[in-house]
């Protein structure tokens, strides 16, 4: 499979290089990103349970990447297909589009508008997308959607494939895919991105007798950011169900299945706030976010206890060395509270890195 993918993207690059005969454009783009740091884990993350742990990574990271980009003469249509150079070749982002006036039709492997796909935030090392904790991340799904722009207003409507996939369970399937709903509203100091998902999964299995054959779940959020002079202060504030699989929370966030096949949904609720000051090609930005977990089937299951919240904070510097050059250095901290099994603290971990980002 890998050596198909290899042999797919070089055959686009050759026929990218002999774009002048053709009746479209092509550009190109890459990005390398090179992290090295340490993490040191207390010790109830570590193996023992009794000592705390110092270890070093190093690496490229997988969101480096090759794109091209292919347009239209008439700038109608338009691909892009980018491949992820980490250790091993990925697929990142391929789909394809179709513009009407205002409007963009977009299909393919592509982002959401929803979560962290408008505005964002600072960190890398401590990304507040990891675990849900703060902001969501929905990650590259295959997708259908409309998207509307005028001046400083846009709207994504679009469906997304559904990411849950239970195995163990007979005949399990979704039955609508993912929807989404989100604004990009811009105004003199502040920018929104409001949005909303859903969605369901159903299926038939005899042991689960009389319980539950369905289980939806959904999400609601609100990133804004707010710039004065050289201070941005970015936010969000979100609420999800059984955002597991689908809505960018961690794996507590999944519903369980208890006595006679009955599902309990779990919830999520959590934010964000990061500030960061900008000047001359110094960027200096710190935050913190979090989510609290909570699901009442836990207590029937035997867990000791029905939630647990989940923090990070970090502070990190953004200095252009150059206009396609960026280093990155940030020092963060993750508190994964307690367990909702043993009702126990589930330890917490400090990580110092530098990034070295190259941009074309």
């Amino acid at each position: 499979m890998k050596k198909l993918m290899i042999a797919a993207f070089a055959a686009a690059l050759l026929v990218a290089f002999a774009a002048p005969s053709f009746a479209f454009e092509v550009n190109f783009g890459a990005r390398v990103r090179t992290d090295f740091g340490y993490t040191y884990a207390s010790e109830e993350r570590t193996d023992n349970g009794s000592d705390a742990v110092t270890r070093g990574f190093f690496g490229v990271a997988s969101s480096s990447y090759f794109r091209a980009t292919f347009n239209s003469k008439d700038k109608k249509v338009g691909v892009r297909i980018e491949m992820g150079l980490g250790s091993t070749m990925t697929r990142r982002t391929v789909f394809g589009w179709y513009t009407i006036g205002n409007c963009k039709l977009v299909a393919g492997n592509n982002y959401t508008w929803a979560g962290d796909g408008v505005i964002g935030h600072s960190s890398w090392l401590m990304d507040l997308t990891a675990g849900g904790m703060g902001l969501n991340y929905f990650g590259r799904m295959p997708m259908i959607a409309l998207e509307w722009r005028s001046g400083n207003y846009g709207v994504q409507i679009g469906i997304f494939a559904p990411m849950d996939s239970q195995s163990a369970l007979d005949d399990f399937g979704w039955y609508l895919p993912q929807l989404h709903i989100t604004g990009d509203l811009k105004f003199a100091m502040f920018q929104l991105a409001p949005a909303i998902a859903a969605v369901n999964y159903q299926w038939e299995n005899a042991a689960q007798g009389t319980g539950d054959d369905s289980y939806t779940g959904w999400y609601i959020g609100l990133p804004v950011k707010g710039t004065f002079g050289p201070v941005t202060v970015t936010a969000n504030g979100f609420y999800a169900v059984n955002g597991a699989a689908d809505f960018g929370q961690n794996a507590w966030a999944a519903p369980v299945m208890v006595a006679n096949g009955r599902i309990e949904d779990a919830t999520s609720y959590g934010g964000f706030l990061e500030v960061a000051y900008s000047a001359g090609p110094m960027k200096l930005a710190g935050g913190f976010g979090g989510v609290h977990i909570d699901n009442d089937g836990w207590k029937d299951l035997g867990y000791a206890d029905d939630s647990t919240t989940q923090l990070k904070a970090y502070v990190t510097m953004d200095y252009k060395l150059h206009a396609n050059l960026t280093l990155r250095p940030e020092i963060g901290y993750i508190d994964y509270g307690d367990s909702p099994v043993t009702g126990t603290d589930a330890g917490s971990e400090w990580k110092f890195g530098l990034r070295f980002q190259f941009v074309f």
